[in-house]
């Protein structure tokens, strides 16, 4: 355990290293199923929250979000996420100046800046007189009113929302280790033949010098 301490070494080094990717344009759907217990669904769902029912009736596992008041007039208003940020680790093998294999390991942050740029409706069930104009968009929020609507239980509301995204990825720390090469080498064992053959062997060499010998 001393000789495997000795042939490894662990630096922390925390450096202001950044890593941007440009901004990246999506196109993803929002289903919005105003009559339903899970009323934002599809691939966009997870970026949305519903802030404020407007003129939807809140189900039973809803009613402790914000009331109506809090934005006023009949939107219901569905939160963006324009930030999250997101850690992991990532770790490389290579070999350093002294011919040592070593393995790097990095723990990263990953922060990720959004911005809603456009929606269209991509189609909708049992909402009659909806229309586009009642969607409104702001920066981080989509305000959708629904008054006057007749609502159902069957009611949906499929939008294809386009947003920007990019991400600035930060090491905030790294750790180098040797790895003891002694762990991974294996020597080859010889194992010596099973007597029995030893002397089945002999005796054959026998069999063939007196073969030999007679035939001369």
């Amino acid at each position: 355990m001393g000789l495997l301490m000795s042939r490894c070494i662990a630096i922390l080094v925390f450096l202001p290293s950044f890593f941007c990717s440009a901004s990246v344009i999506k196109t993803s759907d929002l289903l919005v199923a105003p009559g339903q217990e899970n009323i934002l669904q599809a691939s966009l769902a997870p970026l949305f929250n519903v802030m404020d029912f407007g003129v939807l009736e809140p189900t039973s596992s809803q009613v402790n979000l914000a009331p109506s008041f809090v934005f006023p007039g009949d939107d219901t208003v569905f939160g963006f996420a324009t930030t999250s940020v997101s850690t992991s680790v990532s770790a490389t093998d290579g070999v350093n100046a002294q011919g040592e294999s070593i393995r790097t390991s990095q723990e990263l942050k990953t922060t990720t800046n959004r911005e809603l740029l456009s929606f269209s409706i991509s189609g909708f069930t049992d909402l009659t007189g909806f229309s586009e104009n009642r969607i409104s968009l702001g920066s981080s929020a989509l305000f959708v009113d629904f008054s006057n609507i007749s609502v159902t239980s069957v009611s949906e509301l499929l939008l294809s929302i386009t947003f920007s995204e990019d991400e600035s990825i930060e090491v905030i720390g790294e750790s180098i280790e040797v790895i003891d090469q002694a762990l991974f080498e294996r020597s080859a064992v010889s194992v010596g033949a099973p007597i029995a053959i030893n002397v089945l062997m002999l005796i054959a060499v026998l069999a063939v010098s007196i073969r030999k010998r007679r035939n001369i």
